[in-house]
């Protein structure tokens, strides 16, 4: 796994917590006190198979945080060596019912059978969280206050759907070599590999604060485009009516100039209403938010597009809800509730599992947040010139 971890690294992890770890998991399940056994397996996966897959030292991304499980704002491909006793001691206790039908020949019920196998897998859980959760506060601890908080804001605000599903051009669903491990690089906050040293828009010296914030060559305004855009595409899949930039006021009506929102989309909150939204992607670990939590930032953030907007919505007898989202896909609390509306309205309309669809459209807008931050680290911001020929140039000794 460690040479195509070089070139796809999407996949290849994709691979490895799918399938491979499936592997030795059962392995670990069904054989008592094997955990010694997978000490060569652990080496390989620390020593070799990480620093191939995310091109970063054990020492940038520590094997600790990596063997996390994703909810926990972990990669999600865990040491078997950890994990090998639990495995083991849960699969026991979940096959106690089956084993006492076939030692003693007794009754075997399926209820009864479905009732280990739950209290197992429930303890299992809570035990695993509980080594998890000491693991990450253990690491977190030892960190730098902006690594520990980006990790903090990974695990609380569960932005990380973009590791655990399976690659797809489907729905886009899938990152080139350097997107992925960019994205990897902004989830614990290490510097990006090969960035110029200097912005060919403003000259000054290029960082990831710089390359999110920088207004030249128009980057800023393709991403914040970006987000729109998928929202009003997921949209327009339940309701018919969407429109983009309307006009929520015109300049001659109000001396501080027109104003215009993202999204005018009818019948969100009500049948035949229009309702009115404006987007904005922030970067929470901006210099400008050092100090403040990530939900205030979010927070604040809502409250003044309220302030800009919602006087003059109401003046055209039209809702309006702010949509906010960080760079790295920590949703606030009214893009939260759209996005669970929204999700309600499709399950219903589709006949599919809520779960899915909020699953989904979640995924969908964290891939257009992952690709629309990356064109800020990697895009150009200086204008492409044109050749500028004239017209009829290249006929003019024929003529």
């Amino acid at each position: 796994m460690t040479s195509p971890a070089v070139d796809y690294p999407h996949e290849t992890m994709t691979a490895m917590t799918k399938s491979l770890q499936s592997e030795w998991a059962y392995t670990s399940r069904v054989i008592a006190n094997c955990k010694e056994k997978f000490h060569p397996l652990e080496e390989e996966i620390s020593k070799k198979f990480m620093p191939a897959l995310l091109q970063k030292t054990e020492e940038e991304i520590p094997r600790s945080i990596t063997s996390l499980p994703v909810r926990m704002a972990g990669l999600g491909i865990l040491n078997p060596v950890s994990t090998a006793t639990f495995a083991h001691e849960t699969s026991y206790q979940a096959s106690t019912h089956m084993r006492e039908s076939i030692k003693y020949c007794s009754e075997f019920t399926l209820e009864t059978h479905k009732s280990y196998l739950a209290a197992s897998r429930k303890t299992h859980r809570g035990k695993t969280d509980h080594m998890y959760s000491q693991t990450l506060s253990s690491e977190l601890n030892k960190m730098s206050l902006p690594n520990a908080r980006s990790i903090k804001r990974s695990s609380e605000y569960k932005n990380s759907s973009w590791l655990s599903i399976f690659p797809s051009k489907v729905d886009n669903f899938h990152l080139s070599s350097q997107e992925f491990r960019d994205a990897v690089c902004l989830r614990y906050n290490l510097g990006v590999n090969n960035l110029p040293s200097w912005c060919d828009g403003c000259g000054q010296a290029f960082t990831v604060n710089h390359a999110l914030s920088c207004k030249k060559g128009g980057l800023i305004i393709m991403r914040h485009n970006e987000v729109r855009d998928t929202i009003g595409d997921i949209a327009s899949l339940l309701w018919n009516n969407v429109t983009r930039e309307p006009v929520i006021r015109d300049a001659e009506q109000n001396p501080a100039g027109a104003l215009v929102a993202d999204l005018l989309v009818r019948g969100v909150w009500y049948p035949q209403e229009n309702a009115s939204f404006d987007i904005r992607v922030v970067d929470t670990d901006a210099p400008s938010y050092h100090g403040r939590t990530t939900e205030s930032v979010l927070k604040s953030a809502e409250e003044e597009k309220k302030l800009k907007y919602l006087e003059a919505c109401q003046m055209r007898h039209i809702s309006f809800t702010p949509l906010v989202i960080s760079v790295d896909g920590a949703l606030g609390n009214e893009l939260k509730n759209f996005i669970k509306h929204l999700s309600e309205g499709l399950s219903a309309k589709w006949g599919r599992n809520y779960e899915q669809i909020v699953s989904w459209v979640r995924t969908k807008l964290s891939f257009a947040v992952l690709r629309a931050t990356n064109m800020c680290l990697r895009g150009t911001r200086t204008k492409w010139r044109s050749l500028g020929t004239e017209d009829g140039a290249p006929f003019a000794d024929n003529l």
